[in-house]
């Protein structure tokens, strides 16, 4: 999607064919937000996993700067204006779009620090943890083949797709560290892997 304007996402059943290029972008842009309305209900729906209206799906357009979040915000303040229409979901995307401002500051700050396996407030005195290093495992948490069917059905979307929900991807990336006990680096990597919408602020600031 960044270099150019084919369809990236080809699989059959992807959530949406991400093709490159700011008027692939502001088309998107204009369907779910105007035509679609969806921005009404967005703080309802948002969570969702199937299907392509439950969010956005801009985040691959903004990470590789074919769209700016600030026409983003300008443009949900015209659908208020427009609908008539204010509330906790026509703001939502404003806070998602803070939210990616604030891990940049937080990078811009903690510089490298954000990769280091305590993150970048170094475990604030906690005790340094084990990790399992264990490759078996991990081979089948980035595969899909954990036995956990919501795990898994993320996983194999990401691997197929290069998509995944960001419910999904909060879930998977407990799983990966909480259950299986697994250096959270390494899940970071695999998401910047195959993530559409890879962006490394975001991305490590989540992790």
């Amino acid at each position: 999607i960044a270099v150019s304007e084919g369809t990236c996402n080809t699989h059959p059943k992807g959530v949406l064919q991400f093709t490159g290029g700011e008027d692939a972008a502001l088309a998107r842009l204009q369907q779910w937000m105007f035509t679609d309305d969806r921005l009404q209900h967005y703080f309802d729906i948002r969570n969702g996993m199937l299907g392509e209206g439950y969010s956005t799906k801009l985040s691959p357009w903004l990470s590789a700067g074919c769209i700016s979040p600030r026409l983003v915000y300008h443009e949900s303040k015209r659908y208020e204006i427009e609908r008539g229409i204010s509330n906790k979901s026509t703001y939502w995307v404003t806070f998602e779009l803070l939210c990616r401002d604030f891990f940049r500051f937080l990078c811009t700050k903690h510089g490298n620090k954000i990769f280091f396996q305590d993150g970048a407030e170094g475990g604030r005195g906690s005790t340094p943890r084990k990790w399992s290093t264990d490759a078996d495992k991990i081979a089948r948490w980035k595969t899909g083949m954990t036995g956990q069917p919501l795990v898994d059905a993320n996983m194999r979307e990401l691997m197929h797709t290069g998509w995944m929900s960001n419910r999904g991807r909060q879930n998977v990336a407990s799983y990966l560290v909480l259950e299986m006990g697994v250096d959270w680096r390494i899940g970071a990597d695999h998401f910047e892997s195959y993530l559409l919408d890879h962006d490394v602020c975001s991305n490590y600031g989540n992790w």
